[in-house]
């Protein structure tokens, strides 16, 4: 008996020896093996359970992971499955489920399901369901749903559905249904349903439903259906409906239906269903444009100005014109109707109190009531 107790301890002893080496060597005890079942310490290259104070160079991990403090600053690998930290999962490449008392942070990729506390992200891309208490970001693309009680971003593009508590914003292109507290933006295209309650705005283009409480405005164009509290603009063509408190502008096309408080404009061409409660103008404008003062070059449709009406001498106008003061300084196609009907040359029709066709002869260039060319 006294034999078979001498053995026993013997191999308890060894078994000792034997694991005491183990984790002396690799910094961890892993049962039944060193690469997969339980590991306890910065074992690397393991599947299975593991549960470590402080993660560092893991190599290839798959299963769940739980750290407790901080990575340290070299916390290069792959996590794939389940990871769990009181600080936060961090490696170069995240993948699966990670749960971070502080954050989750990839140095190289995020994928799956992420939420810390303060803050998710990645340096290059990250993808799935990202939740950050205060942020949530990349270096590359965003995609997904992603949320952050302050902000989401990335550098390059973000796509989904996206929250920001105070701004959603993209180096590149920002899609999907974006919402921001203060501001929606992207360096160049902003695409979808876009929501804020100061702006919305892109460096390039902008498409979809783009409402900004103060303004929305693209460098270049902007397309569907735009609503800004004070202005909506583009510094190239705007299309689609448009309206703003103040002022609907573009630089170059303004086509659609435009409704603003104080004015509409555009620097080539104003088409379509033109509303202002004070002026309107283009070089060449067509459609329907209704506005206190209307100016421009070329006119082609129907004209609505209470107080003024005005063409350039080169201009020509085509169409119908009701105003207090129709001014046609050039070539007038059409019926002007007002108090007082000016044109340089009359080739349609004045109906009004004084009516002056400076083409006329000189019998006939001021008429009340009616006038008409009598060349």
């Amino acid at each position: 008996m006294n034999a078979i107790k001498r053995m026993q301890t013997m191999l308890c002893a060894l078994v000792l020896l034997f694991f005491s080496t183990q984790f002396l060597h690799a910094q961890a005890l892993s049962i039944p093996s060193q690469n997969w079942g339980l590991s306890i310490g910065n074992s690397k290259n393991f599947t299975g359970l593991r549960i470590n104070f402080r993660d560092k160079n893991i190599g290839e991990l798959n299963g769940v992971n739980i750290s407790f403090w901080k990575p340290a600053k070299n916390y290069s690998g792959q996590l794939t499955g389940l990871g769990v930290g009181l600080v936060g999962p961090a490696a170069t490449d995240l993948k699966g489920v990670m749960l971070g008392g502080l954050s989750v942070q990839a140095e190289r990729s995020l994928s799956g399901i992420s939420l810390g506390l303060i803050a998710v992200g990645a340096g290059d891309d990250v993808h799935g369901i990202n939740l950050g208490g205060i942020a949530t970001g990349s270096g590359g693309d965003l995609w997904g749903i992603n949320i952050g009680g302050f902000a989401i971003g990335a550098g390059q593009d973000v796509t989904g559905i996206n929250l920001g508590g105070f701004a959603c914003g993209a180096g590149e292109s920002l899609s999907g249904l974006n919402i921001g507290g203060f501001a929606c933006g992207a360096g160049e295209d902003l695409k979808g349903i876009s929501m804020a309650l100061f702006a919305s705005g892109a460096g390039e283009s902008m498409s979809g439903l783009s409402i900004g409480g103060f303004a929305c405005g693209a460098g270049e164009n902007v397309r569907g259906i735009t609503v800004g509290g004070f202005a909506v603009g583009a510094g190239k063509n705007l299309s689609g409906i448009s309206t703003a408190l103040f002022a609907v502008g573009s630089g170059q096309i303004l086509k659609g239906l435009s409704v603003a408080g104080f004015a509409v404009g555009a620097g080539e061409e104003l088409r379509g269903i033109s509303v202002a409660g004070f002026a309107a103008g283009a070089p060449d404008i067509i459609g329907f444009t209704a506005a206190s003062l209307i100016k421009g070059t070329n006119h082609k449709g129907i004209a609505l100005a209470p107080l003024y009406f005005s063409l350039k001498e080169t201009g020509e106008f085509r169409g119908l014109s009701i105003s207090a003061f129709n001014r046609i300084n050039g070539t007038q196609r059409g019926l002007n109707v007002g108090l007082v009907n000016l044109a340089g040359e009359l080739n349609g029709l004045q109906l009004g109190v004084i009516n002056i066709a400076l083409s006329n002869p000189g019998w006939a260039r001021v008429l009340p009531v009616f006038n008409k060319n009598f060349q």
